[in-house]
């Protein structure tokens, strides 16, 4: 049949059977995050440092376990962790800067003296280690001076960490990233850009300290439960690279190229010339597109078929889409969107012109839909249907050009076609 094969790619096997983790559909972390490593998604280092965040404040006897192993990674012994009291926070001041997650503890629940321990902690996701304007801090963390020099934003915190009154001196960085970054923070403490109390650690080490613990099968029955789902996100979002290349394959992955060499460029010219009179629908549309074409990714991340265009000039921002509009198969629907470059400097007008008709664009047709920002950070409007509703249709390529064409009349009739175009046209 036309369509027995839809692309599917499953996640990176886990690295480890010893413990269960949730399916990545009903997984908590990965519903409300999405993907973290994808690179129009905003605010992923932020989502996850918020997510390490509440598995700490949730699960005490995870937590020590955690601690004993940075404790360890620092060189401290014979704390006794369970026993502290802990503050647990991100975004917290440094100077005009802020770090990803601090843990303070303290011998007293009030936490009055001095701390006993204190982490500052730099979570990387996609991003390196990067650079900042250069600052000093007082006694009271209220940066003295800024200069105007860029140093990474290592030093900076590491002056911070400088000034902080602990026990013992017990004061440490962490940098937590999917590939270690020892070798650059190696090279700034060799070259005395940074002192030797900071630590790098892997999310995949991070990961295997919640397995041990699972494993061990100790852990209280709601601790037990971040701890899977933690898990979980980790294996499939935030493994070092390095180590997904050991993993067996299995029956699915030999079905999955099977599949492939047997139907897969049958596959994709199928869905391709099905997707391909839409060109047609564009021009009857009487938009006035800047550019129109056709995109065939249907066996790429991004699993789509495609026909889009310009809504404005792009000028010399090509090829990268301004403001767009797209039809088509994406994975296994049908649909039509409006996009927005999240860094287009109309971003924030075409949104608030999008909330001003999705009424009217609603009334024509309830399925009209404003994504949640954690769903797309591009996509600002759009209208979808499962590809199987085609499996009846007798002419599927004119009804998918029909479809198309009915939403792009719903597009122009709820005014949002020219709102848009306007808020274009003035920005050029």
């Amino acid at each position: 049949m036309p369509w027995s094969f839809i692309p599917i790619y499953p996640p990176p096997k886990p690295t480890t059977l010893r413990v269960h983790v949730p399916d990545p559909s009903a997984n908590l972390f990965q519903r409300i995050i999405r993907n973290p490593t994808n690179p129009n998604r905003p605010m992923r280092e932020r989502s996850c440092a918020e997510m390490l965040c509440v598995v700490l404040l949730n699960c005490p006897q995870l937590r020590t376990a955690i601690f004993e192993q940075l404790a360890e990674l620092c060189g401290w012994q014979g704390l006794p962790l369970s026993e502290l009291h802990y503050d647990i926070e991100t975004e917290q001041a440094v100077g005009g800067k802020r770090d990803d997650l601090r843990i303070v503890g303290y011998e007293n629940e009030d936490q009055t003296g001095a701390p006993v321990l204190l982490w500052t902690i730099e979570i990387k996701v996609q991003a390196g280690i990067h650079d900042s304007s250069h600052e000093s801090y007082g006694e009271e963390d209220q940066p003295q001076a800024e200069v105007a020099v860029s140093v990474t934003q290592l030093e900076n915190y590491d002056r911070w960490l400088e000034t902080q009154a602990v026990a013992a001196d017990r004061k440490a960085g962490i940098v937590l990233s999917i590939p270690s970054h020892a070798h650059q923070v190696d090279d700034l403490i060799q070259a005395g850009k940074l002192q030797p109390r900071w630590h790098c650690l892997r999310w995949s080490d991070l990961g295997r300290w919640i397995e041990d613990q699972l494993a061990a099968e100790t852990l209280p029955p709601h601790e037990k439960v971040f701890a899977e789902h933690l898990l979980g996100f980790l294996l499939k979002f935030l493994q070092d690279p390095s180590e997904m290349n050991d993993h067996r394959i299995d029956i699915e992955d030999l079905a999955l190229i099977r599949a492939y060499a047997q139907q897969g460029k049958a596959c994709a010219s199928r869905i391709h010339s099905l997707v391909s009179p839409l060109l047609q629908v564009f021009a009857d549309s009487k938009i006035a597109f800047e550019k129109v074409a056709h995109q065939k990714a249907l066996f790429r991340p991004s699993v789509r078929s495609v026909v889009w265009g310009y809504l404005v000039a792009n000028g010399k921002r090509k090829p990268v889409p301004e403001l767009c509009l797209w039809a088509g198969v994406h994975r296994d629907r049908a649909r039509v969107w409006i996009e927005v470059s999240p860094n287009s400097p109309i971003s924030s007008q075409v949104r608030s012109a999008i909330a001003e008709r999705i009424g009217p664009l609603q009334a024509r047709d309830p399925d009209w839909a404003i994504p949640a920002p954690e769903e797309s950070a591009w996509r600002v409007v759009h209208i979808s249907k499962p590809l199987a509703w085609l499996l009846m249709e007798e002419d599927q390529a004119g009804a998918l050009a029909e479809f198309v064409r009915v939403a792009v009349e719903d597009l122009k009739q709820a005014g949002v076609v020219d709102a848009l175009q306007l808020i274009g046209a003035t920005d050029a």
